[in-house]
């Protein structure tokens, strides 16, 4: 938790719980009092408030502690004033505290503080109202930043808040330096009606004795000093003209004039303070907007007697311009010495003027503003300017940081060449990061557009690789032309025979096998449910046995990768899958059996009759799925262990019915033996060395077989082992 300096405005680590109450700022040396944690008020937790966290205390008075947060949904910041714990059991405090909360939320004005909400947590009442980004003008006065016309003008834009408060029935009670805060645009906001206090009849006379006492006793009217007397809108007025005469002479008044202890503030200005701060109130002026006028009449005509300058020129004192530095006469319009180079003018230091001006001349020949006073005020904007760019540095926001610090090196002023120098010490490591930061920046770009052209060229090149091409015939002899006849006036023109237009390109189509196969190296194939893939892996497996790449078993195959790519694939029953499993498996025993077995001498037609076991019919629905799994692997083995071996004569399939449901306690153990027959198989495959089997997909088989090793779940172990031996079986096709 930090606290905010009310000096320089830096943000200062706040002593830790049971340390000394003291705070002393690093930037400035200014050591402050908190009360709060004098008094045994503990901090908050940033997350106390839903919706918001808090940052750092702002400020703090006599009944409650002003926090800056960061409302959350909304990411700006805000003010939440929180009414100090030993006040809470008070009811008199706490209905002081609601009333403020009231105060603010009838108040809808641009020089007013807004009210967000208001809320109660447990025993701690609090408010939250629009932040506002700016200094009081207690800094102001302090530090002599103010001229006389600045402060008509916070003046004036006090009086129409007072206007807006006033006519809805509230009388502030505690005008004040510290409850006016400048903005740093230069708008005035009134804040703290702590003591607001609705013009109506309330209680007894003793009640309002003591509602009359509420307030700061430097600023209090005398009718608010326990006379009894009932508080309109005119004790505002008092508070008011107490103030401008700080802002005028930086200190309280004592019955003399502001013009004694300040010589440029002119003797109408004297009359309007003085009015405004009689002891009767009769005599005062009746109303903020009977104030506002008098300040706005005072200051047209302040602006009329004055004659700006609108070039050297004009100035007749300049002509005989002596240089400060080393004392020589020279030109009326020249802007340097040249004797010395010293600068004979400087700019205003108002930024909305920037008129040029001898070097030290007491006003501006242009606005006529205080060069001294507004020296100072332009100082302290530029030092506060330095000090948020280094906040803004060690933030982690450097490109803020460097408008900052380049706002302050810009400055033309001779005055501020020391903040000039720390500007520029400040931009060159912040200058060296972000040109690094660019330089990675744009090798990053480079490396990703140099991917992309790489990338991009390499498909370009498989299109034009891949792609199939049609030949065209040229015919390797034209024919000859006659030249036998000749024409007996001219030559006859000679015909050339056109040039077939090339055939269309092919239309490959694959077939439902093909696509089977593509589809089991997709990334969301590995997403559908075991029992889906064994029943697509049966479809697959039946297209292979028909030996017909487009028969039925072929249309059965396409039509289940349709539902599945449309999402209206339903898995089989156990009972309907474990016959399919059963047919399968008769079938691949007869075509591995075909497939080992020596070759049979041809018949009349001269075709191969199929070699097949003893006992063994077209089908056999008995054997079961695991019997048939079985026959492959001793089928296969056999074939490993001894080449050349009568297989077919091995080929017992057991004897059972087909059941209706997976037992269990048997399905992992029929994937484990698929998988070794899938691993024979691969083997053998592999030992043929036939150039009609693709070693694409007995790789791509065998990985899979790794796959279904891994698999935890039975079904899906059965799925990829089944996937796997009829990739395999495919792969001789």
């Amino acid at each position: 938790m930090k606290i905010v300096c009310g000096k320089c405005s830096a943000e200062v680590e706040l002593p830790k719980e049971g340390a000394s109450p003291e705070v002393r700022c690093p930037s400035c040396a200014a050591v402050f009092y908190m009360p709060s944690l004098a008094e045994g008020e503990s901090l908050l937790h940033p997350d106390t408030f839903p919706g918001y966290r808090i940052v750092a205390i702002v400020g703090h008075g006599g009944m409650g502690t002003v926090y800056r947060a960061i409302q959350l949904s909304m990411e700006r910041e805000v003010a939440i004033k929180v009414l100090l714990r030993k006040y809470s059991a008070v009811p008199r405090f706490v209905t002081r505290f609601e009333r403020e909360a009231s105060a603010l939320a009838v108040l809808s004005h641009p020089n007013v503080v807004g009210v967000i909400d208001r809320g109660r947590i447990v025993d701690m009442y609090y408010f939250i109202m629009e932040y506002v980004h700016g200094r009081t003008l207690r800094y102001f006065i302090k530090n002599n930043l103010l001229s006389v016309e600045r402060c008509i003008d916070m003046a004036v834009q006090t009086c129409q808040a007072l206007e807006a408060a006033h006519s809805c029935g509230i009388v502030h009670r505690d005008i004040k330096p510290g409850n006016i805060l400048i903005r740093e645009d230069g708008v005035v906001k009134v804040a703290d009606f702590g003591i607001a206090h609705m013009v109506e009849e309330e209680g007894d006379v003793g009640e309002r004795e003591r509602r009359s006492r509420l307030g700061t006793a430097r600023y209090m009217a005398p009718e608010q000093h326990g006379t009894g007397e009932g508080i309109d809108p005119r004790a505002d007025i008092y508070g008011l003209g107490i103030t401008l005469h700080e802002m005028l002479t930086g200190t309280l008044p004592r019955g003399e004039p502001a013009s004694r202890l300040n010589r440029l503030v002119p003797p109408g200005l004297d009359l309007i303070v003085e009015r405004a701060t009689r002891e009767s109130r009769d005599e005062r002026f009746q109303s903020a907007v009977e104030l506002r006028e008098a300040l706005t009449t005072l200051r047209d005509s302040l602006a009329l007697e004055e004659t700006p300058t609108t070039g050297l020129a004009a100035a007749p004192e300049l002509a005989a311009a002596r240089c400060r530095a080393c004392g020589q006469a020279v030109p009326a319009t020249d802007l340097t010495c040249p004797h010395c180079r010293a600068a004979l003018y400087e700019p205003c230091y108002r930024a909305e003027c920037q008129a040029l001006n001898p070097v030290g001349a007491e006003r501006c020949a242009s606005c006529g503003g205080h060069m001294e006073l507004l020296r100072r005020h332009r100082r302290g904007e530029l030092e506060a300017l330095c000090e948020q760019a280094r906040i803004l540095a060690a933030g982690g926001r450097p490109d803020e940081a460097i408008r900052g610090f380049e706002a302050v090196a810009a400055t033309p002023h001779e005055a501020f060449r020391d903040l000039r120098e720390r500007a520029q010490a400040e931009l060159a490591p912040l200058r060296r990061e972000r040109r690094a930061r660019h330089a990675g920046r744009l090798v990053t770009i480079a490396a990703a557009l140099l991917v992309v052209g790489v990338v991009v060229g390499g498909l370009y090149f498989a299109y034009l690789n891949l792609r199939p091409r049609v030949r065209v015939k040229v015919p390797s002899e034209l024919p000859k032309a006659d030249t036998t006849r000749r024409a007996a006036t001219s030559r006859p023109a000679t015909k050339v025979a056109p040039i077939p237009a090339p055939a269309p390109e092919p239309v490959i189509r694959r077939t439902p096998f093909a696509e089977y196969l593509l589809a089991l190296g997709r990334s969301d194939w590995t997403k559908l449910s075991p029992g889906l893939r064994l029943s697509v892996a049966c479809d697959a497996g039946f297209v292979r046995l028909a030996s017909n790449p487009r028969g039925k078993a072929a249309d059965a195959l396409a039509r289940s990768l349709a539902d599945i790519e449309q999402g209206k694939a339903v898995p089989p029953d156990a009972a309907a899958l474990q016959e399919r499993l059963a047919r399968l498996m008769d079938g691949m025993c007869d075509l591995v059996s075909a497939q080992l077995a020596p070759p049979a001498p041809p018949t009349k037609e001269g075709s191969k009759s199929p070699r097949r076991p003893k006992g063994r019919t077209a089908f056999d629905p008995r054997p079961t799925f695991e019997g048939g799994v079985g026959a492959l692997e001793e089928m296969l083995a056999a074939d490993a262990a001894s080449a050349g071996i009568d297989t077919p004569a091995r080929l017992v399939l057991l004897d059972a019915s087909v059941s209706s449901a997976f037992p269990v306690s048997t399905t992992r153990q029929a994937a484990d033996r698929l998988i070794r027959v899938g691993r024979l198989l691969v083997r053998r495959l592999y030992r043929q060395a036939d150039p009609r089997v693709a070693q694409e997909l007995l790789d791509d088989a065998s990985q899979r077989l790794d796959l279904a090793q891994r698999q935890a779940n039975e079904t899906a172990r059965l799925a990829v082992s089944l996937e796997a031996v009829v990739e395999a079986l495919g792969s001789k096709w």
